[in-house]
């Protein structure tokens, strides 16, 4: 976001940081806002503020809708204060008159949306979901008051299917795209393995965890909860128990499969082998030649004999050659199936111990994904919870106090009672910290200043509640000392004017006494 010259000059200006492409689901709460500039006065230092900063920490003065100083006063905007004021008095006005406490419920809503509102005006997704939010829940409190217990269960169990899911879409976006950054920060990285099925399998492996719990507690609520409010559903109670189980079971079968996927490389391949069986060598016979004498064949006999010689040679040649020929066949036969038995022997042993070794990497890699889930749920769960169900649980009790405050107003203004007065008052605080604690956990920010900020903003407002309560109660109670209205000065009137008159006369003794003690100590120094 550019700032132009016209905006820079305009108190109470931010711009959120850079531009983020996740859906408004997942940014809400994870909104980097910088304040640009701060109050009217030319010496405020925008660096000491915060964008949920109502009221300027260096000069105490209110920065939601404020405008460059003037020296003209401007009408409209003194008119329009005054006609709030004035719209505040003649809803007390009203409420008294008719005896009916809307007036002030429809006040309590609105001032309910402005606390929320106005410190999260520079959150363009936080104040749209706290705002929305308080819509509903101000919308279901009205449904609830026009109508009877089975709408009242259906309400309430719709609620708590709603809240319950928006919590696990949360919880499972924001996991799965840590889980999706990390493994590509690894890949990287100089030396990383390429494989990361189980990093990105932490999302959903997470989700899957958290879903166990989630379906357990909310099968709780629906068998023990307040009969009022929530359906008695035994057919879902089963289903949610099932859910849960199947939840933890598929939280390992994605952690098994992941780890089977990383565990292929991570491995080593080389196994021990048998030796294989030397070739045997080839066998020969050799046969001895007996064909020929000293002496010369002579006669026919020993002729015949030469040839009968030669044949006995030659057949004894064949049959050598014979069972040398098979003799080596049977060798080598035998040979051939030792090597193929070695060989057997050798595949069977590597693939049995490359799925023993794969087994246990997958199991390694598996307990490393559910570790990586476990640490995840701790990291994302808290932060979910702080996103989405301590503000819809805050504004839901706001809403119920809504009732109990436009009771207990409209009972004080119309009978005086003191316990309506405490009642009124318990119920305003009580709302009041409500609404704090919805629009502190939208906004993401640290509990450390937004709690100085909100105390900051209780005690500047202070004294403007008070003022206009004070002179709101002498305006509207003042005709009912005359017997022109059913609103009389009352504890809140009175009390507050007393602490208004002390308040007043201690400020405007402290001058007297300073100036006394300045004058004497001056007519000491002229004596001496």
């Amino acid at each position: 976001m550019v700032m132009t010259s016209t905006s820079r000059n305009l108190p109470d200006r931010a711009y959120v940081t850079g531009s983020d492409p996740r859906p408004w689901w997942l940014r809400l709460g994870e909104e980097r806002v910088i304040v640009n500039t701060g109050c009217p006065e030319p010496d405020c230092d925008p660096a000491r503020l915060r964008p949920y900063d109502v009221y300027c920490p260096n000069h105490d003065r209110p920065l939601p809708f404020a405008v460059p100083d003037d020296p003209k006063p401007r009408r409209g905007r003194q008119i329009a204060v005054n006609l709030l004021r004035a719209a505040v008095c003649g809803a007390f006005s009203l409420t008294a008159q008719t005896a009916d406490g809307l007036p002030i419920a429809v006040l309590s809503a609105l001032t309910g949306a402005a606390v929320l509102g106005l410190p999260l005006r520079h959150y363009p997704v936080g104040r749209a979901v706290a705002l929305a939010i308080w819509t509903t829940v101000c919308a279901l409190t009205t449904v609830a008051a026009l109508t009877g217990p089975p709408v009242h269960q259906v309400l309430g169990t719709v609620v708590l299917a709603v809240v319950v899911l928006a919590w696990l879409g949360r919880f499972g976006g924001t996991a799965g795209r840590a889980a999706d950054r990390r493994a590509r920060t690894s890949r990287m990285g100089p030396g990383r393995s390429r494989r990361h099925a189980a990093q990105r399998a932490t999302g959903p492996i997470a989700a899957a965890i958290v879903s166990v719990p989630m379906a357990l507690l909310t099968a709780l609520v629906l068998a023990h909860g307040p009969s009022g409010w929530v359906l008695r559903l035994p057919v879902v109670q089963r289903w949610l128990y099932i859910a849960a189980i199947g939840g933890f079971a598929g939280a390992l079968l994605v952690a098994l499969v992941a780890g089977a996927l990383d565990g292929v490389g991570l491995i080593r391949t080389d196994v021990w082998q048998a030796r294989l069986p030397h070739r045997p060598h080839r066998l020969s016979f050799a046969v001895r030649d007996r064909r020929w004498r000293s002496r010369r064949p002579r006669d026919f006999a020993d002729r015949i004999t030469v040839l009968l010689m030669t044949l006995e040679y030659a057949l004894a040649r064949a049959a050598a050659g014979t069972f040398a020929f098979v003799l080596n066949t049977l060798r080598l036969t035998a040979h051939g199936l030792a090597k193929a038995a070695v060989h057997g022997f050798n595949w069977l042993l590597g693939q049995f111990v490359l799925f023993l070794r794969r087994m246990r990497m997958s199991v390694v890699c598996a307990a490393r994904a559910m570790r990586r889930a476990g640490v995840e749920c701790l990291v994302t769960g808290p932060r979910t919870v702080r996103i989405v169900l301590v503000p819809v649980a805050a504004l839901l009790v706001a809403g119920v106090l809504l009732r109990p405050v436009a009771d207990g107003t409209r009972d004080y203004l119309t009978t005086g009672g003191f316990v309506a007065l405490v009642i009124a008052l318990g119920g305003s605080l009580g709302c009041l910290l409500l609404w704090t604690a919805g629009w502190a956990a939208l906004s993401g920010e640290p509990f450390g200043p937004v709690r100085a900020s909100a105390r900051r903003a209780a005690e500047s407002a202070l004294p403007q509640v008070v003022m206009l309560a004070a002179v709101g109660g002498w305006v509207v109670g003042l005709p009912g000392l005359f017997g022109y209205g059913r609103i009389r000065i009352g504890w809140i009137t009175g009390g507050l004017t007393l602490i208004l008159l002390a308040t007043y006369l201690r400020r405007r003794a402290e001058p007297e006494a300073q100036s006394t003690m300045e004058s004497g100590a001056q007519a000491t120094s002229e004596r001496s």
